[in-house]
């Protein structure tokens, strides 16, 4: 660790909760699920550097010879604390959880799952990894399109929700997915999704 003092003499290191950080990927380096996945050492390093400053932040980045996906990652990691806080939030739908989690690279989504003690919190996290993002609509856009519908933006806006409905498991088939967009447009309004939603 003494070798990056090179970057900031002052910079601070975050070893309270590494324990937790360290043992929780040596359980999951058990689990088949991660067994192949050889990212661990930068969600550790994420959790070493959580207490830098912004300046420490932005030379490790420059001298660091790093890929663009660990730069992202090295860079979403500094709202962890807002995300963690947000996805701890009560009442939560898995869709809103889906979006949240869904524009982060895997290593910071399960640096956040170690770094939670909250076992709601990472219950959410595992639901994600595990099972929302495998969700897939059984309509596309041409469905949408046959059903007279033009606007690419209607149609991209239905099928995010058709497919938050899915993933909040309020529809499975493809006759309900169908149904569900005829009960969106039947008013011509986007507002008439949250009522359909709601009923």
């Amino acid at each position: 660790l003494g070798g990056l003092r090179f970057i900031d003499s002052q910079l601070a290191f975050q070893f309270q909760g590494l324990k937790r950080i360290h043992d929780g990927i040596q359980k999951a380096k058990n689990n088949p699920t991660y067994r192949a996945y050889n990212g661990w050492w930068l969600v550790y390093f994420i959790a070493l550097i959580a207490k830098a400053d912004e300046r420490a932040i932005t030379r490790i980045l420059e001298q660091f010879s790093l890929t663009k996906n660990e730069k992202i990652s090295i860079q979403q990691s500094r709202k962890a604390d807002k995300l963690l806080k947000n996805i701890s939030r009560k009442s939560l739908r898995a869709s809103q959880i889906y979006e949240t989690l869904k524009p982060l690279t895997q290593e910071v989504i399960l640096y956040l799952c170690l770094r939670t003690p909250k076992g709601f919190v990472q219950r959410r996290i595992h639901r994600f990894l595990l099972e929302d993002t495998n969700v897939q609509l059984h309509i596309t856009g041409d469905d949408l399109k046959e059903m007279g519908i033009a606007s690419g933006h209607t149609i991209g806006w239905l099928l995010k929700h058709i497919l938050h409905l899915k993933i909040d498991r309020q529809i499975r088939t493809k006759k309900e997915e169908l149904n569900m967009v005829l009960r969106c447009m039947k008013n011509g309004k986007e507002q008439h999704c949250d009522r359909a939603r709601r009923s």
